[in-house]
């Protein structure tokens, strides 16, 4: 399993590439987070910075590696962005102030803020920045492990401190460093699986009136209709195995996945950001299902619009197609003379 240290790479794939702006509260934008306190990046070339971040006890404004999440909103406020992912091995936040990135793990889905400890504080160091692995090795002493993520990425890990670097023509630019508990496993717990109507299995294909309801603003999938809370969502549908919320200063989503492959997902959205989040919309993913784009035309008939476009994979180019149909949507790929249905969402 992953390790804490080295959930800094797991969150960059999950949730995008971080801004180190700070965001002010905007007037007219509900979204805007409050102004926190400027983060100041530790001094890494301090040999008693190193020392003890090394032992693990190193702490900033009163937050360090065990702390209870509370206390980080005590110390630095609301963070500028915040994400959040539930799933099987627990549940994973990161907070983000400026510079620094908060990451706490708890292997219980359910637990609250106040039963989450901090697992891992990241530093990110600016584009600017020119401190490099050699003006370090004296300081830091042998590694306990080296990892090569790339001939242009390595990550060494020094007890609790984890360092990571980027090769340009003067050698390994430090970008970033983590205190974490490199022996933490994110094991999870059986008690986060919850049944559900929708949990597993393939994905079937929708009907004919399923389809037209789409169109009409009508469907209701399990029982589950556009505009639903996620509470009522769960009590008619059961848990997802997956979700994952977002909070920055233009929006607040979650989006619940279901299936095998997560070929659906349900797409959440509080317009105000204010934690009152409702169903958006509802996406079908139909890549495995070899359906035609006429198949889905002959139960809905033709579209209001239609957008043509190219992609391509493999080095391989191809036509494709986004059509619109009232609520409904449809993607399609061209394959030789046939339109083949990639993805359907209800919204």
């Amino acid at each position: 399993m992953k390790k804490l240290l080295a959930t800094t790479v797991i969150v960059s794939a999950l949730f995008g590439s971080v801004s180190t702006e700070v965001h002010a509260a905007a007037h007219g934008n509900p979204c805007a987070a409050q102004a926190v306190q400027p983060v100041k990046i530790p001094d890494i070339k301090s040999a008693a910075v190193i020392k003890q971040m090394k032992a693990g006890n190193y702490q900033y404004k009163g937050i360090k590696v065990g702390s209870n999440i509370s206390q980080v909103t005590k110390s630095l406020g609301t963070a500028t962005k915040e994400s959040e992912m539930r799933f099987v091995l627990g549940k994973l936040n990161v907070r983000y102030y400026g510079p620094m990135t908060v990451i706490s793990y708890s292997k219980d889905r359910y637990s609250s803020d106040t039963n989450t400890k901090v697992g891992e504080l990241n530093f990110r160091l600016p584009m600017t920045s020119a401190i490099y692995k050699q003006d370090l090795v004296k300081l830091l002493g042998k590694s306990v492990k080296v990892d090569a993520t790339g001939m242009q990425e390595r990550a060494e890990t020094y007890g609790h401190l984890g360092l990571f670097y980027k090769k340009d023509a003067k050698g390994w630019r430090l970008t970033d460093f983590s205190i974490g508990n490199p022996d933490e496993d994110m094991n999870g717990s059986k008690k986060n699986e919850r049944p559900g109507k929708l949990k597993s299995g393939q994905l079937k294909t929708l009907t004919a009136s399923e389809l037209k309801a789409m169109r009409q603003g009508k469907l209701k999938y399990y029982g589950t209709e556009l505009g639903m809370i996620p509470a009522a969502v769960d009590k008619k549908i059961g848990q997802s195995p997956m979700e994952e919320y977002k909070r920055s200063n233009t929006r607040e989503t979650l989006v619940q996945s279901y299936k095998d492959f997560y070929d659906l997902t349900f797409n959440y959205r509080a317009p105000q950001c204010d934690g009152k989040l409702n169903l958006q919309s509802m996406t079908f993913n139909y890549g495995s299902k070899n359906k035609t784009l006429a198949s889905i035309e002959k139960a809905v008939g033709k579209p209001d619009s239609s957008q043509k476009g190219t992609d391509s994979f493999d080095g391989k180019k191809f036509a494709t197609v986004k059509n619109t149909y009232g609520h409904l949507t449809v993607k399609a790929e061209q394959e030789k003379k046939t339109w083949i249905v990639t993805e359907i969402q209800y919204k």
